[in-house]
């Protein structure tokens, strides 16, 4: 994923976060798992890529998306999607 596409896809997380009555803004709060946590990640991560840490913002990215598949936000199929570079075709049956 590109810088931008990184970009767009926090900013749609951070979308699905505030449309849930349990998100209050972003607070860190490693201790248990909330959706407050996750908004400070997305705001972490953005901030990662303007820095040029990419690599950093990659693993972040790989951990709310974990997250938002357990809270059940997004499906593994939807993130696959969100992650697939413009105009590429996956393969449904590939892992």
């Amino acid at each position: 994923m590109d810088k931008q596409k990184v970009i767009e896809v926090v900013h749609s997380y951070l979308q699905d976060l505030k449309r849930s009555s349990l998100y209050v803004g972003p607070l860190r709060n490693s201790e248990e798992p909330n959706l407050s946590h996750l908004g400070w990640m997305c705001g972490q991560i953005l901030q990662f890529v303007e820095q040029d840490k990419m690599d950093k913002a990659m693993r972040w990215l790989g951990f709310v998306q974990g997250a938002f598949w357990v809270f059940r936000f997004r499906t593994v199929e939807a993130m696959k999607q969100d992650n697939k570079p413009e105009g590429e075709a996956f393969e449904r049956d590939r892992v």
